[in-house]
């Protein structure tokens, strides 16, 4: 039912819009919003779906961003490269998780140069692997991303009650030990 959608996204896009002047009159910097739209295969629903129904409530959340005048960062799991020159086009400032199995991190950044970029540290690598594993990971993220600067790293997706924490904590100190500039990893 499109019009039913479109009347919940509607109420949805008020209330985010009022949110946003809130957190800009208080002082925010950023803006992070989280609504996945995609998964590992795709967008959830068409990318023409998403254009007529969506996309208009998006751009009057897009429009009070840049009112509010502070960054806005973008989150969804998935692959959203159907649809992500439509994110752009709205302001997003940022794209985070960028999951490693089903986006390239390289070729985002080579379309999307002014684009902040977040993410890569693979989930199951955080579940499954070993400190040493996500060591290297952070250190070929950050060889890779770094130096072009807006970059930081995260995991590609939400770090879930299942990740083994040695493998979280592994991360965090691969960032301290890599992450300063200038990038010499």
């Amino acid at each position: 039912d499109p019009e039913f959608v479109g009347a919940v996204m509607g109420r949805y896009a008020d209330f985010a819009c009022r949110v946003v002047r809130v957190a800009a009159d208080m002082g925010f910097d950023i803006i992070w919003t989280s609504d996945d739209i995609a998964g590992k295969i795709g967008t959830l629903w068409s990318p023409a779906m998403l254009r007529e129904i969506f996309l208009p409530h998006m751009r009057r959340f897009a429009d009070a961003v840049r009112d509010a005048g502070v960054p806005w960062i973008f989150h969804s799991d998935g692959d959203l490269t159907s649809v992500l020159p439509e994110l752009v086009e709205l302001g997003i400032t940022g794209l985070n998780p960028i999951e490693p199995a089903c986006m390239d991190m390289a070729t985002i950044r080579e379309e999307y140069p002014d684009l902040v970029l977040s993410g890569n540290v693979d989930v199951d690598m955080l579940s499954r692997g070993t400190p040493a594993q996500v060591r290297e990971r952070v250190r070929e993220l950050m060889a890779q991303m770094g130096p072009s600067g807006r970059y930081f790293i995260s995991s590609g997706n939400s770090i879930a009650s299942y990740c083994d924490v040695e493998n979280v904590l592994a991360m965090a100190d691969a960032v301290l030990e890599f992450g300063q500039y200038p990038i010499s990893v």
